[in-house]
Parts: structure tokens; C-alpha cells; sequence
């Protein structure tokens, strides 16, 4: 179920999940991220982001995405 929805500056649509799901929508390509990739917030309550840099939040704590070289950095 989906929980939140971004357009982030790129033009980028950003979808938050419960169970640390993350999608992006990235011109004709869809992108998924989850707890494999590191993501692990738990739901995803909000997400914000300035140009390549995503910060997701959620009920676990906060992760910071680097699109350009698809690395999280945990922020807890």
C-alpha cells in the first residue's frame, strides 16, 4: 500500500511504501529500492529531496539516498 508521493526538482515521482519499499519513476523506468538495497525505515512517512539527494523518513528513522552512485547513508 502506498503511503507517500514526492516530485522531487529533477522531475522525478518518488513512491514511499509500508515495510521499507521504495519506488521512483524515473522518465520510462521505474526504480525499486527496499531493505536488500539498505533502506530500512520501516513505512515510509515522508520523503523529501533536492536535486540528486533523497532524504526518506520513516517510523525506524531516516536515510539519506545518493541517486548518482545509488548508495544509502544511514542517518538514525
Amino acid at each position: 500500500m502506498m503511503i507517500v508521493a514526492f516530485t522531487d526538482s529533477l522531475g522525478r515521482v518518488w513512491f514511499g511504501y509500508t515495510k521499507s519499499q521504495l519506488a521512483v519513476l524515473d522518465g520510462g523506468r521505474v526504480l525499486r529500492f527496499g531493505p536488500s538495497d539498505g533502506l530500512r525505515v520501516g513505512t515510509i512517512e515522508a520523503i523529501y529531496g533536492r536535486g540528486s539527494e533523497i532524504w526518506i523518513g520513516g517510523e525506524l528513522g531516516l536515510e539519506h539516498l545518493i541517486m548518482d552512485v545509488s548508495t544509502y547513508r544511514c542517518c538514525r
